[in-house]
């Protein structure tokens, strides 16, 4: 992005250096604002690349120029689906801009201001302008990757994450992978839709040895999924929780499952949980409840019910 010494540039303008341009100063830079030192923040991207669990993803430095840089597209897509999830706005306060023109005068020193010499640079996502809803996300290339892209695109309520790796490192490779993009995400918008299923009414679960007698059992993921465009007619929602549920039981802790169906079947499962803590009776409502739980057992008839 043309970064040069003795400039002040804020972090938003770095962000945009990193989204258009694919400035390597500009990743350098934003490393630096919060760690020592690169390797430090290098340390901290493979640390949180962990934490979400990709396990083939790894970084030798923050810019992306270096071939040891490694991934794979299902963990580059699972990686995008988090980033879109916590920073939503993201896409069109950066990914969907179209270009950036820096230095402005504010950037560099108050004796350099009369004549600023800037570059304008344009986004090189070209399906920001030629595939109806695409609004992010990222272009690559290196000469030993080819080119890559990861794309995202919503129409009426439903988000595709597409990801391109690989594309040839010779003339025409950008137009390759952007063909590529754009097949992908027409193939998944002819086939797939994203449903809102009605929110379900969830009977509270009896609890035996607690403070309480009931507990509230909640969804743990959203509602709304993905599916074939053919499903999702006349949703059903049956929860099948788990028996005996025993106090103390901490706030998130399983307890059954949450079905959803239509017409043609099952459609998806979500595990249900506590949405509070489910503290311990006292003594005598435990033993009381040890009390039931032994007739209960007693008495349950030979398949279970």
């Amino acid at each position: 992005m043309h970064l040069a010494e003795g400039q002040i540039v804020s972090l938003r303008e770095l962000l945009l250096g990193l989204a258009i341009p694919s400035g390597n100063d500009a990743a350098v830079a934003v490393a630096l604002r919060f760690s020592p030192r690169v390797q430090d923040f290098v340390d901290r991207m493979n640390a949180e690349a962990r934490q979400l669990g990709l396990q083939e993803t790894r970084f030798t430095e923050p810019t992306g120029i270096d071939e040891n840089n490694m991934t794979t597209a299902l963990e580059f897509a699972a990686f995008c689906r988090e980033y879109i999830t916590r920073h939503p706005d993201n896409l069109r306060e950066f990914h969907s801009v179209m270009e950036l023109i820096y230095p402005r005068p504010d950037n560099v020193a108050p004796e350099l201001r009369r004549d600023v010499r800037f570059w304008r640079q344009r986004n090189h996502n070209s399906l920001l302008t030629s595939f109806e809803g695409v609004d992010g996300l990222k272009t690559g290339y290196i000469d030993e990757a080819g080119y890559n892209i990861a794309l995202t695109a919503l129409r009426q309520e439903t988000r595709l994450i597409a990801v391109i790796l690989g594309a040839p490192a010779s003339w025409g490779g950008d137009r390759i992978r952007d063909v590529d993009g754009s097949n992908l995400l027409s193939w998944g918008f002819k086939h797939f839709k994203t449903l809102r299923p009605p929110e379900p009414e969830i009977p509270p679960a009896r609890l035996w040895k607690g403070a309480l007698k009931w507990v509230q059992a909640v969804p743990a993921d959203p509602l709304p999924f993905t599916t074939f465009v053919d499903r999702g007619e006349n949703f059903k929602w049956e929860a099948a929780l788990e028996e005996p549920l025993i106090a103390p039981l901490p706030a998130g802790s399983v307890v059954g499952v949450l079905i959803l169906s239509d017409d043609r079947g099952e459609l998806r499962r979500i595990p249900l949980i506590t949405a509070g803590e489910a503290a311990q009776g006292n003594i005598f409502k435990r033993g009381w409840d040890a009390l039931g739980l032994f007739f209960r057992k007693v008495f349950a008839k030979p398949n279970g019910k």
